[in-house]
């Protein structure tokens, strides 16, 4: 296998690096891939989703996860299209966090042990094409200041909920 980690996609780059049998992996990619990318490599580029991508969509969905006290998901291989998390899903595996997984830390510590299976799933067994709906997902983002901030109207639970999301590895 060949790995290349670049912090800007551009296709000559990969046309220069890949052949006939390539495929990409976006791996929480922190910006959005060029559609002539996507284009070109159709059916051949994938993203990795650590979370269900059915349910959260976008960046800090585990932080979306723990302060609405989510303990069961899946994690995605999904086709990369132009639209962000709308490709179809390829290979998924579930995953329950046990009550002791309550911060961002501890979840990613712990889906460890999932993803070698998910990806050797993907490589080497046949590929599920789960069709995405567009509907039901949330979409998480802090839209406005006060977004970020705890409602003191929250009781207990949603308040423990919040700190922990903001809890390791933020302290």
């Amino acid at each position: 296998y060949n790995f290349h980690i670049k912090n800007k996609i551009e296709l000559n780059f990969l046309k220069k690096i890949c052949n006939k049998n390539s495929i990409l992996f976006s791996l929480s990619s922190m910006f959005i891939i060029p559609s002539n990318v996507i284009d070109h490599f159709k059916n051949k580029i994938f993203n990795y989703h650590n979370i269900s991508v059915k349910n959260f969509r976008g960046a800090g969905c585990h932080s979306w996860r723990i302060m609405q006290n989510v303990n069961k998901t899946t994690i995605n291989i999904h086709k990369l299209t132009n639209v962000i998390d709308d490709g179809n899903i390829v290979s998924q595996l579930e995953v329950k966090f046990p009550k002791n997984i309550y911060n961002l830390e501890q979840t990613y510590r712990y889906l460890k042990k999932y993803e070698s299976n998910l990806f050797n799933r993907f490589l080497f067994n046949k590929h599920t094409n789960i069709v995405q709906s567009s509907e039901n997902f949330y979409w998480g983002g802090l839209k406005t200041l006060r977004d970020a901030y705890i409602d003191w109207n929250w009781d207990s639970n949603e308040i423990l909920s919040f700190c922990n999301d903001l809890d390791k590895p933020f302290e």
